[in-house]
C-alpha cells in the first residue's frame, strides 16, 4: 500500500551526538548538513515494499489465467450463438470443423479440450432452445477425417459425449412438452373467449387442431357450443346441480384448462346457456391464474372450505337445489375467493397468506350462508319506489334483489318511468339474466 510522501524535515533535526530533551541526535548522515543535503528526501519519500507490489509474478500469473479463461469463454459463447442461429435459420452459420479448429487454437493446440468445451456448450444450447432435435439441426458430422487422413466417429458417437447429449435431449424434450401444453391451453382459452364475444371459431379451431397435443373433444364441443349457444335451455339449468358441480370443480382447481371445463360441460350434457355460464366463469378464473402458483395445497383446501361453507341444500326427492339464492351465493363467493387469491399471489404473497386473506374477505363480504342465516327475511317490495331501491342496491345485496320478485320487464318499466338510471337497470338486468336464461 502506498503512503503519501512525508514532510522533508531532516535539516531541522539535531546535530550528531547532541541531546535535545530525551532525544539523542542520530550518528552520521542526518546530523551533518553536507551529507544531509546529498540524501535529503531519499530516505523520507514514501515507498512500497517489493512483496506487496500489485504487479509481482504471482499477480501477473493470476491475471494471465483470468484472461485466458475469458478468451476461452468468449470463444465458446460465440460458438453457442452460431449454433443457435444455425438451428433457427439453417444459414450455414455453424460449422463443426471450423469451430473445432478455432477453439483448438484458443486452447493452445489442445484439441481434446476444444471438443469437450464445444460439446458442453452445445448441450447447454439444446436445453435452452427446448429443442431435442437441436444437434441434428446444426449438422454435426457422423464421421470426421483427421489431419493424418484417418476417419473417426463424429462427436455424437464418442463415448461420454453421446451420453451427455442424451441427457440434454431428455431435458429439452421435457421443456418442449411443457411449452406445447402452455400453447394449447392458451389457444383453448382464446377460442372460448372468442365464442363468448360472438366470434366465429372455425378458423381458430383449424389452427388449434394443428398444435401438438390438441384435444379433438375440445374442438367438437366448442363448435357445437358456438352453433347452439343462443338457444334456450331449461330455466333451472343455470342453477342446477350439474352446473354447480362443474363450477365447484373449477374453483377448487380440479378443472384447470378450458379443455377440461368443456369436456365436463359436454359430458354433463348441459344446455347451451348453461354451457355459456360455465365457460364464462371458468375463463374468468383461468385468465386470473396466468403467472400464479395454482398447485399449492392451501388453495385447494381453502377453496373447498369456502365451497362447503356456502353449499346449497338439495331436495332429496327432485334432486334440485332448494334455494336459488344459496346457489348464487356459493358461486359468487367461490369466484371472488379465486380472484382475490390470484391478486394476492401476484403481489408476491405466500399461498398460505393469500388463501387466508381471500377467505377472510369473502366470508366478511357474503356473511352467513343464506340457508343457515338467522336474519329476518326482508319484505318483498310492493311500491315502485321500493322496487327502484331494490334495483339500485342489486349489486350490493344480490340476494335481496333476487328475492324481490322483480323480473326483466319490471326493470325496464321502472327505468322508463325514471325510478332508476340506465346503468342501474343494466346492472340489475345482468344479475337477473344470470339466474334466468
Amino acid at each position: 500500500m502506498r503512503n503519501a510522501a512525508r514532510a522533508l524535515h531532516l535539516n531541522k533535526e539535531s546535530g550528531a551526538d547532541c541531546w535535545i530533551g530525551s532525544k539523542k541526535g542520530a550518528n552520521g548522515f542526518d546530523g551533518d548538513r553536507f551529507v544531509q543535503a546529498m540524501v535529503d528526501g531519499l530516505i523520507d519519500f514514501a515507498h512500497t515494499a517489493l512483496p506487496k507490489q500489485p504487479h509481482d509474478l504471482e499477480a501477473a500469473g493470476q491475471r494471465l489465467k483470468q484472461q485466458t479463461e475469458q478468451t476461452i469463454q468468449n470463444g465458446l459463447d460465440a460458438a453457442g450463438a452460431a449454433a443457435m442461429r444455425q438451428a433457427d435459420r439453417q444459414d450455414g452459420t455453424f460449422n463443426w470443423d471450423d469451430q473445432v479448429k478455432t477453439m483448438t487454437d484458443v486452447y493452445h493446440g489442445d484439441r481434446h479440450a476444444a471438443v469437450a468445451g464445444l460439446m458442453h456448450t452445445l448441450t447447454d444450447a439444446m436445453i435452452q432452445s427446448h429443442d431435442p432435435s437441436f444437434m441434428d439441426r446444426i449438422g454435426l458430422p457422423d464421421k470426421i477425417k483427421t489431419a493424418d487422413g484417418q476417419t473417426i466417429d463424429g462427436p455424437l458417437h464418442i463415448a461420454g459425449y453421446s451420453e451427455m447429449v442424451e441427457v440434454a435431449k431428455d431435458k429439452a424434450r421435457s421443456l418442449q412438452m411443457k411449452d406445447q401444453e402452455v400453447a394449447v391451453r392458451k389457444a383453448g382459452v382464446d377460442i372460448a373467449n372468442g365464442i363468448l364475444s360472438g366470434k366465429n371459431p372455425v378458423d381458430s379451431l383449424h389452427q388449434y387442431a394443428t398444435l401438438p397435443g390438441a384435444d379433438p373433444h375440445f374442438i367438437e364441443s366448442m363448435y357445437d357450443w358456438w352453433k347452439n349457444k343462443d338457444r334456450q335451455g331449461a330455466e333451472d339449468a343455470l342453477s342446477g346441480p350439474a352446473v354447480t358441480g362443474i363450477i365447484n370443480d373449477i374453483m377448487t382447481h380440479n378443472l384447470t384448462t378450458s379443455e377440461q371445463i368443456a369436456k365436463a360441460a359436454t359430458d354433463a350434457r348441459l344446455p347451451p346457456k348453461a354451457m355459456t355460464k360455465v365457460m364464462d366463469m371458468g375463463l374468468q378464473v383461468l385468465r386470473g391464474t396466468q403467472g400464479t402458483d395454482q398447485d399449492a395445497p392451501e388453495l385447494r383446501e381453502t377453496a373447498t372450505y369456502v365451497s362447503n361453507l356456502y353449499r346449497p341444500g338439495v331436495n332429496q326427492l327432485t334432486g334440485r337445489f332448494i334455494n336459488t339464492a344459496a346457489v348464487m351465493q356459493q358461486q359468487n363467493a367461490l369466484l371472488d375467493f379465486r380472484m382475490q387469491y390470484n391478486q394476492a399471489i401476484q403481489q408476491n404473497k405466500s399461498p398460505s397468506q393469500a388463501a387466508q386473506e381471500a377467505s377472510d374477505s369473502v366470508i366478511k363480504k357474503y356473511g352467513k350462508p343464506v340457508e343457515q342465516s338467522d336474519a329476518v327475511m326482508k319484505k318483498t317490495p310492493t311500491t315502485d319506489m321500493d322496487r327502484g331501491n331494490s334495483i339500485r342496491n342489486a349489486a350490493k345485496d344480490p340476494t335481496a334483489f333476487l328475492h324481490s320478485g322483480i323480473n326483466s320487464k319490471e326493470i325496464a318499466r321502472l327505468r322508463d318511468a325514471g325510478y332508476v338510471s340506465s346503468q342501474e337497470a343494466a346492472d340489475a338486468a345482468r344479475l337477473w339474466i344470470s339466474q334466468h336464461p
